[in-house]
């Protein structure tokens, strides 16, 4: 719980105030006392699939995969899922995309409205990854 806490308040995105300031915060104040509380109601939701936002991501990703295998022939247009925070990460998937030769990738943010806290994030982070690629898909 503390890596993705870490990972997701760290984003500037997500927290707009001056970095230094927030920083200390995140990891004096936010980190050593909210990692426990959030585990524990991140807990109650749990399922046995575990997280419940990753389990129906991957129901959607699968019923997306299923319906251009059906409309373009299997494998021609390989759906993968990457959370912005966590696993499986961005990071594993685009690598996984160019490991088996995607050159066009279209990216869908699944988030139910658009602001830079959420999908604007997302496309920073596909950014960043993409950065350190000698080739960059479109």
């Amino acid at each position: 719980m503390r890596r993705y806490l870490k990972e997701f308040l760290s984003d500037h995105r997500v927290v707009e105030i001056p970095r230094f300031l927030w920083l200390m915060i995140l990891h004096l104040f936010i980190l050593p006392f909210r990692s426990k509380s959030s585990a524990k109601l991140y807990a109650s939701v749990w399922t046995k699939e575990g997280s419940p936002l990753l389990a129906i991501t991957k129901r959607q990703g699968l019923a997306l995969q299923q319906q251009l295998d059906d409309d373009y022939g299997e494998a021609e247009l390989p759906v993968v899922i990457g959370m912005r925070y966590g696993n499986p990460s961005i990071k594993s998937a685009l690598k996984l995309l160019v490991d088996i030769n995607v050159r066009d990738i279209t990216v869908l943010p699944l988030y139910p409205q658009y602001c830079a806290a959420t999908t604007g994030s997302t496309f920073d982070a596909i950014a960043k990854e993409l950065q350190g690629y000698r080739w960059v898909p479109s």
